[in-house]
């Protein structure tokens, strides 16, 4: 797809290697809101977008899908035009690719690669927080709709996308803790980033 090629291009020169484009050994990696979610009408929830069975993480593109009608996403960092969300804690603040959240298309998209000296991370965690804003009652689906991992030589990890189902009603609880997560000055931004030989 255009985003594996795109994804690819630019891990290259970030990592000034040729990636193999080979897939990586070992289980599937599960990526997605991985429970239940209740929103409050009016009201705000953050929500982890974690990975699970993960060997060697270290860059992430990932695209979602959301009813905009019902929810719209808070934006992360309101000292950047438009509308953002979190790095969690999972992977360590690196190079920033993508980070738009587009509330009238329903749509998230955010990649970013850690770099030297980070190394990729295993096992399980949260990799992003997405606050939702409950807009009217009802249901939606925060589906995956892309998602692509690689570890840091560029090598493809074989992944799939968890879709969740997001209720939003007046009877919902408030939210009672938050998630961590990294704060937009650890990321350095390449959204005009241009690959050149």
């Amino acid at each position: 797809s255009k985003q594996k090629t795109l994804f690819f291009a630019i891990t290259f020169f970030l990592l000034i290697s040729f990636p193999t484009f080979a897939v990586a050994q070992g289980g599937t990696a599960h990526v997605g809101v991985l429970q239940p979610s209740e929103i409050p009408l009016g009201g705000s929830l953050q929500l982890p977008v974690s990975v699970e069975n993960v060997q060697e993480l270290y860059a992430l593109d990932i695209t979602m899908k959301f009813d905009p009608t019902i929810v719209q996403v808070e934006d992360a960092d309101p000292g950047n035009p438009g509308t953002q969300i979190a790095l969690g804690e999972f992977l360590d603040p690196g190079l920033l690719l993508f980070n738009v959240a587009d509330n009238e298309a329903g749509t998230i998209r955010f990649a970013m690669s850690q770099y030297n000296p980070s190394e990729g991370k295993s096992g399980k965690g949260v990799v992003l927080v997405i606050t939702f804003t409950g807009k009217a009652e009802g249901e939606t689906e925060l589906s995956v709709t892309e998602i692509v991992l690689s570890d840091k030589n560029g090598v493809e990890i074989p992944a799939e996308g968890v879709d969740a189902t997001l209720v939003i009603s007046a009877g919902a609880a408030t939210q009672a803790a938050t998630y961590p997560v990294v704060e937009a000055t650890g990321m350095i931004v390449l959204n005009t980033f241009t690959p050149t030989p």
